[in-house]
């Protein structure tokens, strides 16, 4: 090979192609979070970094131009929930479904990974849910630890508030009910032929199942009434 031949892998490549085909690493680190890696998930063809105090999601940038017209376009860091796995709800949800959903687990006919991808979409949700509540309870108790209970010479009375009350619990609410149905979409991988009553019609088809493996018919009696709750307050 003469001095100014290119190896054979290199040639006809751009150099768009070499920047994106290079090794390379990432930090993960933010200002806000230093803490460890606990787990990464690839999920959907995503790689999902979990840390012990957040969850990010990592694409490359052949994910976000895969024509790779753009050099300048990086490899991107960001952030999904703000809670990682210090938080026991995270272990719950969405570490405990990857370890359920791994393939080989369940039978072949289960995508696990749109399980995963509601998964996910539960976590976020959920995350978002516990920012609303935390702040609500945070300022609930900043005003109340301003209210003396005094009434003015002039019979005046300062009574504590937090505004847009409603708005925050709709906001919380409307959470709630898109993670029951990432969760009723999770539902439908198994039972695809269900009908249009949702959790009810769950409960019709595992009471027509004549064989008991399990106490899941009990369980999911005693859970309706707060699933329709849910729905109801949404409503």
């Amino acid at each position: 090979m003469s001095a100014n031949e290119k190896p054979i892998g290199t040639r006809n490549k751009r150099e768009i192609d070499r920047l994106r085909e290079s090794a390379g690493s990432m930090n993960i680190n933010t200002p806000d979070d230093q803490s460890e890696i606990a787990s990464m998930l690839t999920i959907d063809n995503t790689l999902i970094v979990v840390k012990q105090r957040g969850i990010y999601q990592i694409k490359m940038a052949d994910q976000i131009d895969p024509e790779r017209t753009n050099p300048h376009v990086p490899n991107t860091v960001q952030l999904l929930s703000q809670f990682g796995s210090d938080e026991e709800f995270i272990g719950k949800m969405l570490l405990t479904a990857h370890g359920l959903f791994s393939k080989g687990n369940l039978p072949p006919n289960i995508d696990c990974d749109a399980a995963m991808v509601h998964i996910v979409e539960i976590t976020k949700n959920v995350s978002e849910m516990r920012v609303l509540a935390d702040r609500f309870a945070e300022e609930q108790k900043e005003c109340m630890g301003k209210f003396d209970g005094k009434i003015e010479r002039d019979r005046s009375f300062f009574l504590p508030s937090i505004v847009n009350v409603v708005a925050r619990v709709c906001e919380f609410v409307q959470k709630a009910d898109h993670s029951l149905r990432e969760l009723f979409d999770i539902v439908k991988l198994f039972y695809t032929n269900l009908g249009k009553g949702r959790w009810e019609s769950l409960k019709k088809r595992i009471d027509s199942e004549t064989d008991r493996i399990d106490n899941f018919d009990e369980f999911l009696k005693n859970s309706l009434p707060f699933l329709t709750q849910i729905r109801n307050a949404r409503n």
